[in-house]
């Protein structure tokens, strides 16, 4: 606790700090030398509804990385924590195990717990509980402990901008704290990429730990809408962004299936199977009846914080040391932000518990359901006059 107070007062913005930071967190874990110089992942600075963490790897792997992957749990949900949902999908493995998932499918997918990163597991739920998640310091500490332990040599980061984002609230602090990043890299002989998106809204419609494996059998089947195709070519330039040079043409041509068969095949590697996976999305599909239409005439506005606060509030309820991932409710949106739509047009279906209908319904509906008068998307965004 001390620590994290220090720097948050004194070294907020301080490269040597973090390297050094990083370092240490490292050397609490189980470490991993691979006999392989293209190790390489894309982490994120957190923020709900992107896939780049589950999808941008699939790319990495397809043009021969290695990728071993060490997550945090996501709010409300992120790349592992999705994983989780999966029956028998193994998220906490020993050393012995991640190298036998990585021989096996060269993609392992595990917890920053037990073994690897232990002290950095503890030091983000200090983070979480003293307001320090979006210190740049400790962030970039943070996420560059989890590649020295696993020896990735090249990272791509995918730094979510948006007034919650956890790395700058507006593209010039982002754009500082990126290059943070970027030095902080350089100093432990990791090659890192940064790229900056616009976390202001919805990256895709597909909003809940079990809508993200949704979203992910619609990538794969070829059958996402344009939202969520816009959405996996950016999955898709980020790992572009962060291989070689004479990688690169392997991400261009990597296919849909290829994806998939990257996937599954880290399926089999961690205990669980692909038809449990479908088992999972085919359930959760089958919850998405439930509607919520437009209260009236206007332009669609999803106020994607308020949204998440929401759903982490709901996961919290469920959480329990049996349940560590809950999944109570999720979301698929069906209106592009901004959109114009009339009263009691369906712009929305959600997941919501059994024994909470009626005040999750209510929930979401407050906060998604109200148009506004005037445009605002990712494109574009209305302005008000004062007159």
């Amino acid at each position: 606790m001390e620590v994290v107070n220090c720097i948050k007062e004194y070294y907020p913005y301080n490269v040597e700090v973090a390297a050094m930071l990083a370092s240490k967190l490292a050397e609490s874990s189980t470490s991993i030398i691979l006999d392989d110089p293209f190790t390489a992942d894309v982490a994120s600075t957190g923020g709900p509804s992107s896939l780049t963490t589950l999808v941008s790897p699939l790319y990495l792997i397809s043009a021969g990385a290695t990728v071993p992957k060490v997550g945090v749990p996501g709010r409300p949900a992120g790349g592992i924590d999705s994983l989780a949902q999966i029956s028998g999908y193994k998220v906490l493995l020993t050393l012995k195990e991640v190298s036998e998932t990585l021989a096996t499918s060269k993609y392992a997918h595990f917890l920053a717990d037990g073994n690897f990163v232990p002290l950095d597991g503890r030091m983000f739920r200090l983070r979480q509980q003293h307001e320090a998640q979006n210190i740049p310091t400790l962030v970039a500490a943070s996420l560059l402990s989890k590649k020295i332990a696993v020896d990735i040599k090249y990272v791509g980061l995918d730094v979510r901008v948006a007034p919650y984002g956890n790395f700058g609230d507006d593209w010039t602090t982002a754009t500082k704290n990126a290059e943070l990043f970027l030095n902080t890299a350089n100093k432990l002989s990791i090659k890192a990429f940064p790229v900056l998106t616009n976390a202001n809204y919805p990256y895709q419609p597909y909003i809940g730990r079990t809508e993200a494996l949704v979203a992910l059998e619609e990538i794969f089947s070829d059958s996402a809408n344009q939202w969520l195709r816009r959405h996996l070519n950016i999955c898709k330039t980020i790992a572009l962004t962060c291989v070689p040079d004479l990688k690169r043409e392997a991400v261009v041509k990597t296919t849909l299936k290829d994806l998939r068969v990257c996937f599954e095949q880290n399926l089999i590697a961690q205990g669980t199977t692909a038809q449990e996976y479908y088992n999972t999305v085919q359930i959760t599909r089958n919850k998405h009846f439930r509607e919520i239409r437009a209260w009236q005439d206007g332009f669609i506005y999803y106020p994607i914080y308020e949204i998440r606060n929401a759903m982490v509030r709901w996961q919290d309820k469920y959480k329990s040391e049996l349940v560590p991932f809950p999944d109570p409710v999720g979301l698929v949106l069906r209106k592009y932000p901004g959109e114009w739509v009339r009263k009691g047009e369906v712009i929305a279906t959600i997941r919501v518990p059994e024994d909470n209908i009626d005040l999750a319904l209510e929930h979401f509906s407050q906060l998604i359901a109200k148009t506004i008068a005037y445009p605002m998307g990712s494109e574009f965004e209305g302005v008000i006059g004062n007159g």
